[in-house]
């Protein structure tokens, strides 16, 4: 990571509590085996890119020679957070539970639609 200007101390400061993060919730999701566990994983997953994020743009700044160019941060400030905040969604929507269609539905087989077009029909004689 020095090549890149980076110390190592740095990295892992900043890598080290999203990777902890992921290894206690991956004993949670195998422990506790819930319902949504993709989406814990893709959360979990996304959090630790997020992280490592700077770092590999820093990278591929060195390798491409963009290093120097304003708007290459302005997409990093913009591109790290955004993925941060979708790792925050995936975790929301693997908590929520899902949503189940009502009784009855309009669009629901056997919903007051299909049977109002239904008892119409047998009305008519068809």
């Amino acid at each position: 990571m020095e090549s890149i200007g980076v110390p190592w101390v740095a990295v892992v400061r900043d890598l080290g509590p999203p990777v902890v993060v992921l290894g206690v919730g991956a004993v949670l999701i195998a422990l506790r085996r819930p319902r949504r566990a993709g989406l814990l994983w893709g959360a979990l997953g996304l959090q630790v890119a997020a992280a490592a994020l700077p770092y590999l743009w820093l990278v591929v700044q060195e390798a491409t020679g963009l290093a120097g160019q304003t708007w290459v941060g302005l997409v990093m400030i913009l591109v790290q957070p955004a993925v941060a905040a979708l790792g925050w969604l995936l975790a929301l929507a693997a908590l929520l539970p899902p949503r189940r269609r009502e009784r009855g539905a309009p669009d629901a087989p056997g919903g007051p639609a299909q049977r109002a077009s239904a008892s119409a029909s047998a009305a008519a004689g068809g």
